[in-house]
């Protein structure tokens, strides 16, 4: 599941990056530690079931980019989801984003 956070992450990357040259809902925010600055994206929430953190992901960045048709979680869970796995491979992921237009990438690794 380690390689769903990082498709994730490289998702979010991608999504910080152009949003605001394609004029999408981001706002700068000032960082607690004063000089610094980031950007809030106005990214849609959608709240996972078991072993649903990939299909929330995906419906979230679906939404945030105005995919049409933008699938719900639910629909995207019963779609990828692998019992064996317990979860949404990576290779799934970056398969359906792909179908849906979106340059994809799975990387492997471990989050702390």
């Amino acid at each position: 599941m380690h390689a769903l956070g990082t498709l994730f992450l490289l998702c979010a990357i991608t999504v910080r990056c152009g949003a605001q040259d394609m004029g999408l809902s981001t706002r700068t925010v000032q960082q607690r530690s004063g000089d610094e600055s980031g950007i809030w994206l106005d990214v849609p929430f959608f709240p996972q079931q078991q072993d649903g953190c990939g299909a929330s992901s995906l419906a979230m960045i679906l939404q945030y980019w105005n995919s049409v048709p933008a699938d719900d979680p639910q629909s995207i869970f019963s779609l990828l989801y692998s019992e064996k796995l317990k979860g949404i491979p990576a290779s799934r992921m970056k398969t359906y984003l792909e179908k849906k237009g979106f340059r994809a990438f799975a990387f492997t690794g471990t989050l702390p």
